[in-house]
């Protein structure tokens, strides 16, 4: 953290037009830089920000050198310190200026892709980086294998967590943003990235992300005989499972005390998850014997270590939990008043 605080003194402190600074070892610059990706990360979709053109000058320079240690260095930044954009910037500038180092890219790329997401952000950080046009979408024939590849490998449950119809009306409702904003951002739809990299398994959740029609029996048995045929659906648009989500649980059941613990109990709230929503177990007013076992687990050093939660977040976290005494007393004195006034905020 010290060296990272050092890196952002040492880079905010130039000027943008600097010219490029002699570096004795671009190896340890380039680790501080995604280093200081903890504290701040850089604004990857703006070719103007100054932190993101100084690892790509870094990466220049190891790109001859040792470009290995870029794809080690993406792989090491996305599984121990979870910096999913410094990592997806890193294969996004090694997949464009690195043609040479394909077998690299196949090597390290499907192990920082962990969620459909990724790719996602991979394919619009080469978009930033290559300058293409809007509407055009700019992926070399190595990076469409890979990623053909890649999206194979999900599960039904990442598919439709990641790529559900709720989150396709979402990257619409952000294209459109980008647009009116004129936004350097290339936003892309997994629906565009599908199309442009020919991606085809699975089969049924590729269907349903293109929206197509709902096959007729004989045609649905032979394709997926593995799964169950609804005559309901033939002929409309084919959507993908609803997730059982954390969120999606809330949606249903509601932001209670009794869900709360439920979750709490059975084991099923992930560590980030549990941090995130202190306040929300706190306001709604679960047993005491709840509070004592998520103190217990917040507090779990292997826990800890496990999640990779960012030390910043947690005292984001720990911030957000600044309560006033005498209105969580009110709240647990009428809990009923207490969901209505939650439910409505």
């Amino acid at each position: 953290r010290v060296h990272g605080e050092r890196y952002m003194q040492k880079i905010d402190a130039q000027p943008e037009n600097a010219s490029t600074p002699t570096v004795v070892n671009p190896h340890e610059c380039l680790v501080n830089a995604i280093l200081a990706c903890l504290i701040d990360e850089p604004s990857f979709y703006l070719k103007s920000d100054v932190r993101a053109m100084k690892i790509m000058e870094y990466c220049n320079l190891l790109s001859k050198s040792d470009p290995e240690f870029i794809f080690q260095l993406a792989f090491f930044a996305r599984t121990e310190l979870n910096l999913s954009s410094a990592s997806n910037f890193l294969l996004a500038y090694a997949a464009v200026k690195m043609l040479e180092s394909v077998g690299f890219l196949e090597k390290y790329m499907p192990h920082c892709i962990i969620v459909p997401t990724d790719l996602l952000e991979v394919i619009e950080y080469v978009q930033t980086i290559l300058g293409a046009a809007p509407k055009k979408l700019e992926i070399t024939r190595a990076l469409k294998k890979i990623s053909t590849r890649i999206f194979a490998k999900f599960s039904t449950y990442e598919i439709s967590k990641y790529c559900s119809e709720n989150q396709r009306k979402q990257e619409m409702k952000k294209v459109k943003e980008a647009k009116e904003k004129t936004d350097s951002r290339k936003k892309i739809t997994m629906k565009r990235l599908i199309r442009a990299c020919h991606i085809s398994e699975p089969k049924f959740e590729v269907m349903c992300i293109l929206g197509k029609k709902y096959p007729k029996k004989e045609e649905f048995l032979k394709d997926f005989p593995e799964k169950e045929f609804e005559e309901a659906k033939v002929d409309k648009r084919m959507k993908l499972p609803f997730p059982l989500t954390l969120e999606n649980k809330f949606s249903l059941k509601g932001n209670k005390a009794e869900v709360w613990t439920d979750l709490v109990q059975s084991k099923s709230l992930p560590y980030s998850a549990m941090l995130k929503n202190l306040r929300n177990i706190i306001l709604t007013g679960v047993p005491a014997a709840i509070h004592e076992q998520v103190i217990k687990h917040i507090q779990d050093q292997f826990a800890i270590v496990s999640s990779k939660v960012n030390p910043i977040k947690i005292i984001s976290c720990y911030q957000a939990i600044n309560i006033d005494l005498k209105e969580l007393k009110e709240r647990a004195d009428n809990p009923d008043k207490a969901v209505k006034e939650h439910a409505a905020k």
